[in-house]
């Protein structure tokens, strides 16, 4: 692929460089103005001069090359509209043509020959470095075949014909002047093409250094969008963790966490699945919108093993990512979430157990950034613990409530095994400082056994010193009703302290019970052993079976106070 980084600076170098071009022409087309103005304005004194002196010696020559030469000045000033190059030709041209002409009419001198100087300098001035070439070779091939045909009398000039003193001169001038024109061109030319070069690199510089900054701003400010998206859901993470951990109902833990991962976080779809108890099918339990409503009236699973994203997630036990589900996964998408773009399905784990998938759709291609995986990774995490947390308290607490219900049952059989072996009369009356064995059951008494909870009812009397009240308390242990105290209390209402201490005293009473029934019981059971103990000596004792078969039936019914007892051995038969 192309670096786009690299394309913007090609292209900012490419415009840099134009722009310097531009500035150099119009630098350059200021500069051919300022002479052609300067050359107009000297060119019109010596248009009359040269013209006045050529009409004077009859010389029609100089004078159609003047013309000729001054129009071509005049035409090139004013008319700014033609190309560059062809001012900078023709100002060129209009020298040399004056300095051939005053080469050729006048003989060889410094006045005449600067003309071709001048030639060369203003292409090196205002061209590209190396057009200065052609018009030196030109000015130095004009001069040479002038003093050539001037030497062997080809051409005459007004001046006397050059002897061969007068050639050496004549030599002698025009390379100091050759010389001179091309050590000035060459250097001007090589000055301003250098300068040209550095105006030009100097764009480019100051192009790449805006362009830098302008990728540097924009990167700056994608940081900076970057950061404040992490940043703010971040905080959403933190909030949905929040409201994951305080909720204790595992099914609006679900459902609130799937609603919070859709709005907050501005995903299409959000679901959870749970695996069945033999992890063959992964089932909805909580979903966002009308369809993952109907989703779960329709009881809606996916089985583990099938190739979709959310099956693979559980089945691998690792996040699948599908950037673009209808071409990674055409086949199972689902048709009740019909703008589902992009899938992301995410393992609820804990150590190796995998039970179930967070499954979150987006409405667009490439919608899952890292730090948008990260996020919801750190929800998944948090689910997987609440959820497993959850089903362990669960199972603790059905546990715990089958403990209970067998300690109840235990309890309930052990009162009622101890009751009916109890020869006691178990209920006492308090009344008038007298202790009575008895006890009178009423309605009120009933209910309070029947119900386990404390009842008041009170008198129907309107006479305030016959009002009495009754307060019956149930005496539990483990939510088992032993017993209940009935009181009596004058007055139209039991006093709450009262009844406070009735209840302390018949959680009290139910403790001491349990207690003093256990104690009975280690009692009996010891009583049992020693007796055994002594009837399993007495029949050790004995020499014979006929003696060991009536010393145990004897004991057994003299210890155990058995009306009677029979031991039999199987016949031979």
């Amino acid at each position: 692929m192309t670096n786009p980084n690299l394309s913007n600076t090609a292209s900012s170098q490419t415009i840099a460089t134009r722009t310097g071009l531009h500035e150099i022409r119009k630098a350059n087309e200021q500069l051919l103005q300022n002479l052609l103005n300067g050359s107009l304005i000297l060119g019109t004194v010596l248009f009359f001069l040269n013209m006045y002196n050529a009409i004077q010696k009859a010389n029609y020559l100089a004078v159609a090359g003047v013309i000729i030469a001054y129009a071509i000045l005049f035409i090139i000033t004013f008319a700014r509209m033609l190309p560059f190059r062809l001012r900078v030709d023709l100002l060129a041209a209009s020298y040399y043509l004056v300095g051939t002409l005053s080469l050729i009419t006048s003989g060889v001198s410094a006045g005449n020959l600067i003309y071709f100087f001048i030639t060369v300098l203003v292409i090196a001035l205002l061209l590209e470095k190396n057009a200065w070439i052609i018009p030196f070779a030109i000015a130095t091939l004009t001069i040479t075949l002038v003093g050539f045909f001037s030497y062997f009398s080809i051409i005459n000039t007004e001046e006397v014909v050059l002897a061969s003193t007068g050639m050496i001169e004549w030599l002698s001038i025009a390379v100091n002047l050759l010389y001179t024109t091309f050590l000035i061109s060459a250097s001007t030319a090589q000055y301003f093409e250098r300068l040209r070069t550095s105006i030009i690199s100097t764009h480019q510089r100051d192009e790449a250094l805006a362009n830098e900054n302008a990728v540097l701003s924009s990167k700056l400010l994608d940081f900076q969008n970057t950061l404040d998206r992490r940043r703010s859901r971040l905080v959403t993470t933190r909030q949905i963790s929040r409201e994951i951990s305080q909720q204790t109902d595992i099914e609006k833990v679900m459902k609130d966490s799937v609603e919070l991962i859709r709005t907050q976080l501005g995903y299409y779809h959000a679901a959870i699945y749970l695996n069945d108890n033999r992890n063959e099918n992964a089932m909805l339990k909580a979903a966002t919108g009308d369809a993952g409503q109907m989703l779960m009236e329709r009881n809606y699973r996916i089985r583990v093993r099938d190739e979709g994203v959310i099956g693979s997630s559980i089945f691998r036990g690792e996040p699948i990512i599908t950037e673009n589900i209808e071409v990674e996964f055409p086949n199972f998408k689902n048709t009740s979430l019909p703008n589902t773009k992009a899938e992301i399905a995410l393992p609820l784990r804990i150590g190796q157990n995998v039970f179930g998938a967070l499954d979150v759709h987006a409405d667009r291609v490439q919608a899952f950034a890292d730090e948008d995986i990260e996020i919801l990774q750190s929800i998944t995490d948090q689910l997987s613990m609440v959820i497993d947390k959850n089903f362990r308290l669960g199972n603790l607490n059905a546990t715990i409530q089958r403990l209970e219900e067998s300690y109840r049952s235990y309890t309930r059989g052990s009162w009622q095994t101890h009751l009916k072996g109890s020869k006691k009369q178990l209920s006492y009356t308090y009344t008038e400082n007298t202790l009575e064995p008895e006890f009178d059951e009423t309605e009120i008494t009933r209910n309070a056994l029947e119900s386990g909870e404390v009842i008041t009812a009170q008198s129907a009397s309107k006479n305030v010193e016959d009002a009495e009240s009754i307060l019956a308390v149930p005496i539990m242990l483990r939510n088992q009703v032993l017993g209940v105290m009935n009181i009596k209390y004058k007055g139209k209402s039991i006093p709450s302290d009262l009844a406070d201490l009735a209840q302390n005293a018949s959680d009290r009473l139910a403790v001491a019970l349990e207690n003093a029934r256990l104690l009975e019981q280690n009692q009996q059971r010891a009583e049992r052993e020693h007796l055994v103990g002594e009837i399993s000596t007495r029949v050790r004792s004995a020499s014979d079976i006929d003696t060991i078969l009536r010393t145990t039936a004897t004991e057994l019914g003299r210890a155990l106070g058995i009306d009677e007892v029979r031991i039999q051995l199987k016949n031979a038969e």
